[in-house]
């Protein structure tokens, strides 16, 4: 089979915070739109129409091929020049969600039927709006009500947050949105309806957000699916950890299958700074518990996987290595328990990892190679991961780059001192001595 195929431009469909219907997270957005040119949306279309569109026939079959379609370049970038290796989601759909083999009919009928599949989706991505309770620095409005309430304190447009600017698409859409954007479709229309030609066949859905904590109708939808989505159904939920309630636990406790995937990028002060305003004692405890409630769902036959997301950027790229050994310390006996990585590109934003200077990443790839001899397997899946960025980003040659980008954190959070936290990008820096002579 061809190197480029990706398993969700023939299982999976992705919706996004403002409601616009999408093969893929990683897909450029506004791209897949209907004859009309109107972006497919769940307020104005259906899931079903959405699925065979113009564009995704095209990059089925373009992937069908061998080629590797211009709308996934994100995934492109990210791989070997063979696209066997790197950090993508495509090669992370194939490998733990969705193997290309399991879906082989599917492509078989696709490369008959000029792409066009009979068979609707059976994995989702769903965003549930962009209710949020934390203000992370690599977000958007479009993800987050808190991002817009902290930002909007110093600035009038997201667009002048200086270290995370979204450029336009190649065909001159830009798609970022105001301060003052607010995306409740999850509460004024039915999840139950928007699903419903789905809900019979659905192996699995993968709740994003904002966060889905916060919104009692995504629970309610849950309850529903716990009862009309087929016995072999998986329930994935993502969570800042910030708000483990009761509530959430009820209603996952109710199916087989339970996937979680915990957003957590660094401890103490790196926690506080990439995820403002979060505090890592707190978290500490929420994920506890929920190691501690997956192991009695264990014990009842449940099947459990938690998995931890750490977004990588240029503000954790020196510390994550010391957050995925204290995780293994203190998680990594346990058999549902993993990690895995996402990755800011490193251009275009003073946030990507482009901005570390490659002074530092001689220590790095030592501090790596250590602990890839000690981890476990599954820690050592996002070692590697890490040990590939070292080997094919491009790293800053002096720290320029990077100073600015912490000058621009130290304006947000005055209460701190980010020369201090982040030493490690200023070795000339003198400290200072508190003691009197």
């Amino acid at each position: 089979m061809s190197n480029t195929l990706c398993s969700f431009a023939f299982a999976h469909t992705d919706i996004e915070p403002n409601g616009d219907i999408k093969f893929c997270c990683a897909v450029r957005a506004g791209a897949n739109r209907d004859p009309n040119g109107n972006v497919y949306n769940v307020t104005t279309h259906t899931l079903k129409e959405a699925w065979n569109s113009e564009i995704l026939k095209q990059t089925r079959m373009e992937m069908i091929q061998g080629k590797r379609p211009e709308v996934c370049d994100y995934c492109w970038k990210l791989e070997t020049s063979d696209n066997t290796q790197g950090t993508s989601v495509r090669l992370q759909a194939a490998e733990k969600r969705i193997p290309i083999s399991s879906i082989s009919d599917r492509i078989e009928y696709a490369k008959s039927h000029n792409g066009e599949l009979k068979d609707l989706a059976f994995d989702f991505q769903l965003s549930i709006g962009n209710l949020c309770n934390l203000a992370c620095k690599m977000c958007s409005p479009g993800f987050s009500t808190q991002y817009q309430k902290f930002f909007s304190k110093f600035h009038n447009s997201p667009q002048e947050i200086n270290f995370v600017k979204i450029p336009p698409l190649n065909d001159g859409v830009h798609f970022e949105f105001p301060f003052g954007t607010n995306f409740d479709w999850p509460v004024t229309q039915s999840l139950t309806e928007i699903f419903k030609d789905h809900i019979p066949t659905l192996k699995r859905i993968f709740f994003t957000g904002g966060e889905p904590t916060l919104i009692p109708q995504v629970l309610e939808f849950i309850d529903h699916l716990s009862v009309d989505a087929p016995e072999d159904f998986t329930v994935w939920p993502s969570t800042n950890c910030t708000n483990i309630n009761k509530r959430m636990l009820e209603s996952l406790s109710q199916f087989n299958e339970i996937w979680l995937n915990l957003s957590l990028d660094g401890m103490d002060d790196i926690a506080y700074i990439q995820r403002t305003p979060s505090k890592w004692e707190n978290i500490e405890k929420n994920v506890d518990q929920l190691m501690n409630w997956a192991r009695d769902q264990e014990t009842i036959g449940k099947k459990i996987q938690i998995v931890v997301i750490t977004t990588i950027t240029s503000l954790n790229f020196h510390h994550v290595l010391d957050f995925w050994e204290y995780l293994e310390n203190r998680y990594g006996n346990i058999t549902h328990y993993g990690i895995s990585a996402n990755v800011v590109l490193p251009e275009k934003t003073n946030l990507g990892i482009e901005a570390v200077p490659v002074g530092v990443i001689k220590e790095l790839r030592n501090k790596c190679i250590q602990l890839l001899e000690k981890s476990n397997e599954s820690t050592c899946v996002v070692l590697k991961q890490y040990l590939h960025l070292l080997d094919t980003v491009n790293f800053a040659q002096d720290s320029e780059q990077i100073h600015f980008c912490l000058e621009q954190v130290q304006k947000y959070h005055p209460e701190l001192d980010i020369k201090k936290i982040y030493n490690v990008y200023y070795p000339d820096q003198l400290t200072t001595d508190s003691t009197t002579v």
